[in-house]
């Protein structure tokens, strides 16, 4: 079995305001990621030099052929093409990269690295922000930014909001929307993470009214579980799984017994609608509808 190696990140106490939740969002997604048999470190706070030896120290530890997740909640930016992570004590534009982040990462050669970003990714310019100490925005919304990145092979990486717009912060939530959306479903079993993070992006674009819109990247071409559980009944837990094919035989068997009684050339419409309600139990869900449409155009 794969060891799964995580590290998560929360920056708050910015000079220009405090970002509460995203110390509840490190915390919390490390207490998920545990629950499913992860070794997590958490950073709460990280000046620019602890931010440094924090993914120094993770990166050397994580060994050949594991799951490694790297998580980020805090203030992002983008300055000449490269995608900061910008500490509490940010003083210059020459902050941690994400992409040198990624390629740490990938220095022991594990599995795969799932890097989730749950920062805002609108244009600014550093210096210029720096220099009128303006960086930051107090109103809930985050405004400062990634560019979109990609990673060495079997790398994922999710960003909380598209390019170009904002992520955000509602005071009625412990967490970012984002992560609100991603903790209840981060330790599903049986569920592929590519998945989990695509039905995440439909939650969060609902529940924000299409204002925000997560983006995943992946280059990983095998399947990726964070709780891989083998047991009979397993994916039991996430309806939206077809149920086991010995029910749909039991009940493929019985139509056909009883098609064979009768005539009557609607019966086929009905039987096959009822077939696929009871092989797809997920259909039945109020929910559903909302997963084939995400999008509103009213």
């Amino acid at each position: 079995m794969n060891p799964k190696q995580a590290l998560a990140i929360g920056n708050v106490r910015y000079e220009e305001g405090d970002l509460t939740p995203c110390a509840h969002d490190a915390r919390d997604t490390a207490r998920s990621l545990r629950s499913v048999g992860f070794q997590v470190r958490v950073g709460i706070d990280l000046t620019e030099e602890q931010m440094d030896s924090t993914i120094d120290k993770f990166a050397r530890s994580v060994r050949p052929g594991s799951i490694v997740v790297f998580y980020y909640s805090g203030h992002g930016a983008q300055f000449d093409g490269k995608n900061l992570l910008l500490p509490i004590d940010f003083s210059n534009p020459y902050c941690t990269d994400a992409q040198n982040v990624i390629q740490q990462l990938h220095r022991n050669r594990p599995r795969v690295v799932i890097v989730i970003l749950d920062c805002c990714r609108t244009r600014v310019s550093i210096l210029d922000a720096a220099r009128h100490n303006s960086f930051f925005d107090r109103r809930p919304k985050l405004r400062d930014g990634l560019s979109p990145m990609k990673g060495p092979p079997s790398t994922i990486i999710a960003y909380g909001c598209a390019a170009g717009a904002s992520s955000i912060a509602r005071s009625d939530l412990r967490n970012s929307v984002y992560t609100h959306h991603l903790l209840p479903r981060l330790a599903m079993p049986n569920v592929e993470i590519e998945t989990v993070l695509k039905h995440v992006a439909i939650y969060v674009q609902q529940a924000s009214d299409n204002e925000q819109l997560p983006y995943i990247h992946s280059n990983c071409n095998e399947p990726i579980y964070l709780n891989a559980n083998i047991w009979p009944n397993g994916m039991s837990f996430y309806p939206m799984i077809k149920a086991p094919d010995h029910q749909w035989h039991r009940d493929h068997h019985r139509a056909s017994h009883h098609r064979s009684q009768f005539d009557d050339p609607s019966y086929n419409s009905h039987d096959r609608s009822h077939l696929q309600s009871r092989r797809y139990p997920h259909r039945k869900h109020l929910w559903y509808g909302a997963i084939q449409y995400p999008y509103k155009y009213w």
